[in-house]
């Protein structure tokens, strides 16, 4: 009997418990709940900096079960880790934000050697990257210059204290569009000038400073077939290059400090002090995000419009509340005068204020060169007997099919019907040379001219008044059809 009880246990199968993995997150939330986890280490271990939904209050967990599914703290994935002590750091005490950011500026004070105006906007930027999250849009900061002018200290100073800031030296579009999505830290990209001849790079920057952004890529499957993706890619972006970029649709998003050869207080750095001290002003920051997660941004009545209210205010909606607010209001003010007078003079809104003036008879290419280069200070270059462009010691040379790409491109320029209206007289040879003309769109002039801030100029006011007048009969018209 004994002998056969033991065979049957032998026999006996003990069914298979299936371990479901914990899903590994680097932060979570739960907003109908109110609740948000950010992963950090707690005595060197991965764990939880809990917002608690009901008491509002923080605390650390190894893991966070909900609806049936185990959560756990992700390892840092390039980026710097927040560790804290439990016997040390009393995370419920609150953090005040003007102190936290004089700590930041004077780490821009010591390690950086340039003006004070720059070092508030670093110090803003850098409290910003931990809101960037309630904002609609980011700026992204670029510094260009020389080797050896500062740049490695700024990019190492927003490693060290920004939201998960993540260094990369040509990292592909596929790697950050990974690290965007799965991480929502700040990127920070070296060697930057690649993004000229990269165009996934393009459409991750073009698109990444609005909230909800995504850039579509399509993968196949191990089956061969297409799947599509949308990488969500909003985040803080700062890159740094010995050269300035000139793709403009991509630049003005950024915000550009042009570095030069100063020398700093310190121009090293220590580990036993200096990282120490970023380390606990990262931790800090991460505590008082997490305490302020569920405040909103302040709601901000500043006189900035378009592409630089964008850029500016949520910079001015991190340090609000800070003696860092009004020095850093008037800086930005500064910087978008200086923006406004570049593109005043930029040769799109030359070639523009030439074709609002020309409009009339239809943008002869002949007097549009003559009226450009009377706006450049500039001469008429000739290339065997033939006009071919403008020289001017600001711009260089313009050449005519430069011109004629600004029209088509940005203006919606078309050969004028009929094809020839003028001519011109070559002034050696004696020739007469039949001459194209240009329409172009008049509610798309229009908008160029507000675009760049042409609405003042007294040498086109009677020009944009007929123009202002022909595209409110236009829209009239459409009205009326509809």
């Amino acid at each position: 009997m004994k002998q056969a009880k033991k065979e049957k246990a032998k026999t006996l199968k003990i069914p298979k418990v299936k371990v479901v993995p914990s899903t590994k997150v680097h932060s979570l939330t739960f907003p109908d709940q109110r609740i948000y986890l950010e992963s950090v280490k707690l005595d060197g271990q991965p764990a939880f900096l809990h917002k608690d939904g009901l008491t509002g209050r923080l605390d650390f967990m190894k893991e966070f079960v909900y609806d049936g599914i185990t959560y756990a703290p992700a390892e840092p994935l390039g980026y710097l880790p927040c560790e804290f002590d439990s016997k040390k750091d009393e995370v419920n005490k609150p953090i005040k934000l003007d102190v936290v950011t004089k700590l930041i500026l004077n780490e821009w004070k010591t390690f950086v050697a340039c003006d004070d105006t720059w070092r508030i906007l670093n110090t803003a930027y850098t409290v910003l990257t931990y809101l960037v999250s309630k904002s609609m849009t980011t700026p992204y900061l670029a510094y260009f210059g020389d080797t050896e002018t500062g740049k490695g200290q700024r990019k190492t100073l927003h490693r060290q204290m920004s939201y998960r800031a993540n260094a990369g030296v040509l990292a592909t579009a596929a790697n950050i569009f990974i690290y965007s999505e799965n991480v929502k830290g700040t990127l920070i990209q070296d060697e930057f000038e690649s993004v000229e001849r990269d165009r996934d790079l393009q459409a991750l920057f073009k698109e990444g400073y609005k909230q909800g952004a995504s850039v579509m890529r399509i993968r196949t499957n191990r089956d061969g077939v297409p799947i599509q993706h949308d990488y969500q890619v909003f985040s803080c972006k700062i890159v740094v290059s010995n050269y300035a970029i000139r793709n403009k649709a991509v630049l003005e998003r950024f915000i550009v400090e042009l570095t030069t050869k100063e020398k700093p207080k310190k121009d090293e750095f220590d580990r036993s002090s200096d990282l120490k001290r970023f380390a606990e002003i990262r931790k800090q920051l991460m505590t008082w995000r997490l305490q302020t997660i569920w405040n909103s941004l302040p709601d901000l009545d500043i006189s900035f419009t378009g592409r630089a209210k964008e850029l500016y205010k949520p910079l001015l909606q991190a340090v609000h509340g800070t003696s860092l607010y009004e020095p850093l209001l008037e800086f930005l003010t500064t910087l978008e005068a200086k923006a406004i007078e570049e593109a005043k003079s930029s040769l799109t809104a030359l070639v523009t204020k030439a074709c609002v003036k020309l409009r009339e008879k239809q943008c002869p290419t002949e007097e549009l060169r003559t009226v450009l280069a009377d706006y450049m200070n500039g001469t008429i270059v000739m290339k065997s007997d033939v006009p071919y462009g403008i020289r001017s010691s600001e711009y260089g040379t313009i050449t005519d099919m430069q011109i004629v790409n600004e029209i088509k491109l940005n203006l919606g320029g078309k050969k004028a019907r009929p094809y020839v209206h003028t001519s011109e007289v070559l002034p050696t040879s004696g020739e007469v040379r039949q001459v194209r003309g240009w329409d172009t769109d008049a509610t798309r002039l229009l908008n160029m001219v507000k675009k760049y801030h042409l609405e003042g100029d007294a040498d086109i006011g009677e020009e944009l008044k007929e123009l202002e007048y022909s595209v409110a009969v236009n829209q009239e018209a459409v009205k009326g059809f509809g």
